[in-house]
């Protein structure tokens, strides 16, 4: 689980050859990723204007007024394995071509999979965001159009829908029931920045469902999900939301900067409901009757999350010691794709709360610092379907006795503090929803 981050002796030599037989051409392993994002990405983060950024990067100002992007996704299934070897039939939108399409801007997509099993190329950190994402996330650029052609490969009807948890509340989209093998082609209305879960949620109604729920989120949990992120023309920053705190006045909507972003989808299983639509009985799932074995993030959980093959990417964030009042931090955004509730919580340092939905309400006890407006959070409790965009500074504990000498790798763990998460099939432990960060000094 240590070894992979180098330190920035180690980084400097691999950055400036490139003889290493674990890398090929244009990509890299995971332990080089990790040391390039956080030491070559820093440097080029603290020459910024700091935390806060109101205008656009030239290199990038535009990029959403190219032509249309299009993406084809089909509705299907297959099996995933959990961290103890039981397998389950989940459902999901599969993109046909590479992981949801050509990233905004003309990025280079990362392969599947490196000699090591990692799942990310250097163009990807250098050429875009600095950033990896999993499975079933489509980027897009604010003002960029997007145009997918959805086709459904399941036995029984889905669609493609974008939410809010509130039911009163509008969708933003919808495509209505799609029926087994049609297809519908589509453009995703211009959107805010920010993040957004797209999911099938025909299980709210009655002519689909036999026991519907009108918060919905059985196809939701089965997999039927996905995570749309609308960034502001300039994608290295993130909008945060309007203050919460009324005894300080500030302008909500101040573009935040940060150095690389990570995407956490919270997910929780029950292999009941899971036999069941593989046996084409969906439609008689009981949201009352949900009782999970297996939570993960992004898919994986326990020694998968933090030392499995494709780990110390999508779920592991790391950077330089910095101070964060002057240099951006690392972006987190945490999702609620399952049914049950989940408390995300980091060690080392506290996270910020850039932007929830919904809206995020701060008690006024709740410390303040950074962006003046903004609280930090030792606990973040992610509802179904909540979405948070969360900055982690990766400043030194500040309940650390003494300094930390340089060169070093300080790993802190994230789990959940909805204990039934922290195990797999029933009490496996640790084998849940847990995870690390890495701090280099």
């Amino acid at each position: 689980m240590r070894e992979g981050v180098k330190t920035g002796a180690q980084a400097s030599e691999a950055e400036e050859g490139s003889s290493s037989p674990e890398a090929r051409v244009g990509q890299t392993t995971r332990r080089q990723f990790l040391t390039y994002g956080a030491v070559g990405l820093a440097t080029a983060g603290a020459a910024g204007a700091g935390l806060l950024r109101w205008g656009n990067r030239g290199a990038t100002a535009g990029a959403g007024t190219a032509g249309p992007r299009h993406i084809d996704l089909d509705i299907t299934h297959r099996i995933e394995t959990m961290v103890d070897g039981t397998q389950l039939f989940t459902w999901m939108y599969l993109p046909r071509q590479g992981k949801a399409g050509p990233f905004p801007d003309g990025a280079t997509l990362p392969t599947r999979t490196l000699d090591d099993g990692t799942m990310a190329t250097y163009q990807v950190l250098r050429h875009h965001w600095a950033s990896v994402f999993p499975e079933r996330v489509i980027p897009v650029l604010a003002g960029e159009t997007l145009e997918i052609t959805l086709t459904n490969n399941l036995g029984e009807p889905h669609n493609f829908a974008i939410r809010e948890e509130d039911v009163e509340l509008p969708k933003y989209f919808d495509t209505g029931a799609l029926p087994p093998g049609q297809s519908t082609t589509f453009t995703l209305p211009p959107l805010p920045p920010g993040t957004y879960i797209f999911e099938d949620d025909l299980d709210t109604l009655p002519e689909f469902w036999n026991t519907p729920e009108d918060h919905g989120g059985v196809c939701r949990s089965l997999g039927l999900h996905g995570v749309l992120i609308v960034s502001p023309p300039d994608p290295w920053t993130v909008v945060s939301g309007p203050p919460n705190m009324p005894l300080l006045p500030a302008p909500g909507g101040e573009a935040v900067e940060f150095e690389r972003q990570y995407v956490w989808v919270f997910n929780d299983h029950d292999p009941a409901w899971n036999a069941l639509a593989q046996a084409g009985r969906a439609r008689e799932i009981d949201m009352a009757t949900h009782i999970p074995r297996y939570f993960t993030i992004n898919g994986r959980s326990g020694v998968d999350c933090a030392a499995g093959p494709g780990a110390g990417l999508d779920t592991r964030p790391c950077g330089m010691l910095r101070d964060p009042h002057s240099e951006p931090g690392q972006l987190i955004r945490a999702v609620n794709v399952g049914i049950e509730i989940h408390g995300m919580h980091i060690h080392g340092n506290h996270v910020q709360v850039l932007k929830g939905a919904p809206p995020f309400r701060f008690k006024l006890e709740d410390p303040v610092e950074f962006v003046p407006h903004l609280a930090f959070k030792d606990v973040v409790p992610l509802h179904p379907r909540d979405r948070y965009d969360l900055l982690l500074p990766c400043e030194l504990p500040r309940d650390a006795a003494t300094t930390v000498a340089p060169g070093q790798q300080l790993h802190y763990p994230m789990h959940s503090h909805s204990e039934p998460s922290q195990t797999a099939g029933g009490g496996l432990y640790p084998g849940g929803q847990l995870t690390d960060w890495i701090l280099l000094t």
